[in-house]
């Protein structure tokens, strides 16, 4: 590139992504890019079990590469290897099963940095009409509505490269699922202040994932035995705020903690059956809503106790 003050580099961590990342690319490719300005993507595999196969080709005005690595250390990992990588000022970071919802986003994030904003944090959203489409959808807007930071992702976060380095970048010790967003946005705002932060709501991406109750779940499990203390060690005033402390047997009040362990082999054993429930749409979705948290609650307060969920 022959001006980095004018380039962008799209950072995009991948681990078995499957066909989602070629639309996730081409999507990317069908970007506007301003005048003046030119666009790079790293795709990061990160140790795929069938190495990651880029199916989209590079463009007079867009490059596409792959870095791979042969050991699954992580999507903070994976991400901080392309950032690293790069030699563009700015860095805009896209999970792979993300596909951005227009043409005009590359400009967008241009817009963002122009108004004199270091980082830029878009949203996910999901498309289809599902129970975990609207739950997701909801969970979206309450976060931007709120407008608080700490709820941000980084699923499309673009940012200052040297800025984000000067941090250190995502911090790696997260290997698992839960609490790296948290912990960057709050390591930023710490350094740079809330106002070097822009939440620009029309800047999308659709979520291009396909839930089950027992990823889920799962996902929050791994957050509670893995995550969870590395952010809580941190930032232990500001995890005590999270409604996961709630469920963090680390914190919660003896009687809380017996009440939870009475509990919680109940909630659990409805496992296998509630993924029917989500499925029939005679259920209100309050209750299905119920059941999700429920069994979240219960997966996080299990992985704080050092206890493995069920993988099937």
């Amino acid at each position: 590139m022959n001006d980095s003050s004018l380039s962008i580099t799209i950072v995009i961590p991948a681990k078995d992504p499957g066909s989602v990342l070629n639309d996730c690319l081409k999507a990317i490719l069908q970007q506007r890019i301003p005048s003046g300005w030119s666009l790079a993507v790293v795709v990061v595999d990160d140790g795929s079990d069938i190495p990651v196969s880029v199916k989209v080709e590079s463009t007079h005005s867009v490059t596409v590469s792959v870095l791979r690595s042969t050991k699954n250390e992580g999507r903070s990992q994976a991400v901080n290897r392309g950032i690293n990588l790069s030699s563009s000022k700015y860095v805009w970071v896209i999970d792979a099963d993300c596909v951005l919802d227009s043409e005009d986003h590359f400009e967008r994030v241009v817009a963002c940095f122009n108004q004199g904003f270091d980082f830029c944090v878009g949203r996910t959203i999901a498309s289809g009409d599902d129970f975990w489409s609207r739950y997701h959808n909801e969970v979206a807007i309450d976060r931007t509505t709120k407008n608080e930071f700490i709820g941000y992702t980084t699923a499309c976060f673009a940012a200052n490269r040297e800025k984000l380095l000067k941090v250190g970048g995502f911090n790696s010790e997260y290997r698992y699922y839960g609490l790296e967003d948290k912990d960057l946005i709050v390591t930023l705002v710490a350094e740079f202040g809330s106002k070097s932060l822009y939440s620009e709501p029309q800047l999308t991406a659709i979520h291009n994932d396909q839930p089950t109750l027992k990823s889920v779940t799962r996902k929050f499990n791994q957050a509670g035995r893995f995550s969870a203390p590395i952010f809580m060690g941190r930032h232990k005033n500001l995890y005590k705020k999270l409604v996961y402390s709630r469920y963090d047997p680390r914190l919660i009040s003896p009687v809380r903690q017996v009440l939870l362990r009475a509990i919680a082999p109940f909630i659990r054993s409805f496992l296998p059956l509630a993924p029917y429930c989500l499925a029939n749409r005679l259920v209100p979705y309050s209750i299905k809503k119920l059941i999700v948290q429920s069994l979240c609650a219960v997966a996080y307060f299990y992985g704080g106790r050092g206890l493995e969920w069920p993988k099937s």
